[in-house]
């Protein structure tokens, strides 16, 4: 499998990749910008689309509250989002906002219309 990894990154002591395979068999990739640096420089099967889901911090750490994550879990995932993420938004072709469920919801129909209109 190591011939075939795209991109990789350890978060908070796990490793995390994506496979050629995986990103040729799927339409969604969740990644930060060190992965998309990687899948834009060593993925040539697919147009990638980058889109950043805008999100406040503070509403982050509560939506991982809320399904139960622990505060230093919290605060963990926080202090790697925030240096991780920190220039992200220069490197996406949409950035979206992803703050209340209504724009979350638009989030998804725009999606969909990209897959739809890169399918076609």
């Amino acid at each position: 499998y190591r011939d075939s990894i795209i991109a990789s990154n350890y978060i908070n002591d796990t490793f995390y990749f994506v496979t050629q395979k995986q990103l040729d068999c799927g339409d969604i990739y969740v990644v930060e910008e060190n992965g998309l640096r990687d899948i834009r420089n060593n993925y040539h099967n697919k147009k990638i689309i980058a889109i950043y889901l805008d999100v406040d911090l503070s509403i982050t750490a509560h939506r991982l509250a809320n399904r139960g994550d622990g505060n230093e879990a919290i605060l963990k995932r926080m202090q790697y989002e925030s240096e991780a993420f920190k220039n992200t938004k220069a490197c996406c072709d949409f950035v979206c906002d992803n703050s209340t469920q209504d724009n979350c919801n638009r989030i998804c129909e725009f999606i969909n219309m990209l897959m739809e209109y890169n399918n076609d």
